[in-house]
């Protein structure tokens, strides 16, 4: 019997009891196979460590051949473009129309001018204004909504603003001659861009009102509580600070928000068509219209992190949402209906 280990051929030979195994090739004798297994068996490992040595060594050398877990292909969502802010549909604020208070001595004859020569108007104090928005804040607890803030810039637009009208002989919220409105002069009274002004107006026709200037602001307050628009501008959920003023015989409101309520310049005939339609609105109604209007100010912050292009189907799907739900919500505040 032979056995091949390596480089040697072993044969059994009882020639010698000591040592039986003995090579054909080189004459060599051994006590046993067992003890070539053994070395060999320690050759076979020792040629095994090597051989994964150098396989890692050339993984190492080569490390593009190893796949990259973090390179997978980018989806085709890469190049879907999402609605821009810019182009969603906008809310139609109304605007509340001036109301205009009659009385028994109403000027009829005397010409504007002349009356404003030989009368000095009078014009709400800073204490005045701060008592009567003291007083609107009262209503608006009642009615559930946070108090405001006395601001001193609303407090010089809203003087501003009565004395435009005064001067200019209108009752509206655009001056029809130079078309200036709250909102085409905010910034010269230290408003910023998203700051946005509400403007409740009442006028008086009357020589008693023009010469003792404001009356009672509370009266004016609540004629405007009785007017579902001027009740809107009060109790507006989101304002945060405002002032009431009045120079001769025009007063205003100037309630501020960040709210884009109301954006832009609109005349009082604008506003009669808005709110006519909400005219015969109970006050649960008005909460109702209200509340469409804050759940539309909370997805605010999540459109405006809204990206233009989208790289997965669930972010697609998600502002997809967001817009679609935007959309719905704009279109029941424009037909809300009582």
């Amino acid at each position: 019997m032979v056995f091949c280990w390596g480089k040697h051929k072993w044969q059994i030979t009882h020639s010698n009891a000591e040592y039986p195994f003995w090579c054909v090739k080189c004459g060599k004798r051994s006590k046993g196979v067992k003890t070539y297994r053994r070395k060999n068996k320690k050759s076979v490992g020792i040629i095994i460590g090597v051989l994964f040595v150098v396989a890692i060594g050339y993984f190492l050398i080569q490390p593009s051949s190893i796949p990259n877990l973090t390179s997978v292909p980018t989806p085709n969502f890469t190049k879907i473009q999402l609605p821009k802010i810019s182009e969603l549909p906008k809310i139609q604020i109304p605007v509340s129309v001036p109301i205009r208070i009659p009385n028994v001595t109403t000027i009829t004859n005397e010409p504007r001018e002349l009356l404003q020569q030989i009368t000095s108007p009078q014009q709400t104090s800073q204490s005045d204004s701060i008592q009567a928005i003291d007083y609107i804040n009262t209503i608006r607890v009642k009615n559930g909504e946070p108090p405001i803030k006395f601001d001193q810039r609303a407090f010089n637009l809203g003087l501003a603003r009565a004395k435009d009208m005064y001067d200019y002989g209108y009752l509206d919220h655009v001056n029809p001659q130079t078309q200036t409105c709250s909102y085409s002069i905010k910034s010269q009274f230290g408003f910023a861009q998203d700051e946005y002004l509400a403007e409740n107006a009442v006028g008086y026709e009357t020589k008693q009102e023009i010469t003792n200037s404001n009356g009672d602001y509370r009266q004016n307050i609540d004629s405007w509580m009785g007017d579902v628009g001027h009740k809107m501008d009060l109790l507006y959920y989101n304002h945060y600070g405002g002032a009431y003023t009045c120079y001769g015989s025009q007063c205003v409101f100037e309630g501020v928000n960040h709210d884009q309520y109301v954006l832009g310049c609109h005349t009082a005939a604008e506003g009669e068509a808005s709110w006519s339609k909400m005219a015969s609105c109970t006050d649960d109604q008005l909460k109702q219209y209200q509340a469409l209007q804050q759940q539309l100010d909370t997805m605010k912050p999540k459109l405006d992190g809204m990206p233009s292009t989208v790289t997965s189907q669930a972010q697609y799907d998600y502002y997809n949402g967001l817009v679609s739900q935007y959309n719905s919500l704009v279109e029941q505040i424009n037909n809300f209906k009582c």
